[in-house]
């Protein structure tokens, strides 16, 4: 049985994660859930999973939710995010927040050799230097688990327990729709809306990661990201629209 805590459990990703400890409950159990503000899920998810620590991130949110759950201890802000991330029992530190909230949590999961299930780009990108390092000094292993970095982690991994040497990575590439904006003219884009923009065909992920994804931001902070979780040259990466 693996003891699986989710820093983030209310957006995409972390309810797949629960969809799977949901599938598999005799090899998963989920002793740890947080969010920013989204109580009423995150209520939901306590009730099915009865984890015994929640975390709000929103302070009046969480005196909210303090109020409405019983059978569950529940706490706020960074200091809670810590004390989640560092939960003795735990096996497995699922990061799927966004923003830099997180960092802290995710240094000190490191300190105390948790294994780590990242899906957070912002920390790389802010820190991958010394997120890496630190997680080196520990032995410790970072799974990508979210979209492109996932796939080509696993690419990577081929037959082999230790994986590929990376003398033999030619290129690695990012993949991109090229979303609203794809099959616009030059003249188009001079004159875009900000409503246009935010018209992503597939995915509801916020303004910000729409508008960043629009305009192939989010790319370049995937390639931060990847140059990191593989440790390879920036040179040898690559953004496709596909």
């Amino acid at each position: 049985m693996k003891n699986i805590v989710i820093l983030g459990s209310t957006g995409s990703i972390g309810r797949k994660v629960l969809e799977i400890a949901r599938d598999f409950p005799r090899e998963f159990r989920i002793i740890g859930l947080s969010c920013n503000f989204n109580i009423e899920i995150l209520e939901e998810q306590i009730k099915e999973f009865q984890p015994q620590l929640a975390v709000v991130g929103d302070g009046q949110k969480y005196k909210e939710l303090k109020q409405r759950v019983t059978g569950c201890k529940i706490s706020a802000e960074e200091e809670g995010l810590i004390e989640l991330a560092t939960l003795k029992e735990a096996n497995f530190i699922v990061f799927s927040m966004s923003g830099i909230k997180a960092l802290i949590p995710l240094l000190k999961a490191i300190e105390n050799r948790k294994q780590i299930g990242l899906a957070n780009k912002e920390l790389l990108v802010a820190a991958g230097r010394i997120i890496i390092r630190r997680a080196k000094e520990k032995n410790v292993r970072i799974l990508p688990i979210d979209s492109e970095q996932s796939a080509i982690f696993q690419c990577l991994a081929g037959r082999s327990t230790k994986g590929r040497n990376k003398q033999e990575i030619r290129r690695i590439f990012l993949t991109a729709s090229g979303g609203p904006l794809n099959n616009l003219t030059k003249k188009e884009l001079s004159s875009v809306s900000p409503q246009s923009v935010l018209k992503h065909p597939k995915w509801e992920m916020g303004k910000k990661i729409t508008v960043d994804s629009a305009t192939l931001m989010n790319k370049g902070l995937e390639l931060i990201e990847a140059k990191y979780l593989f440790d390879i040259e920036i040179e040898k990466i690559e953004i496709l629209i596909h």
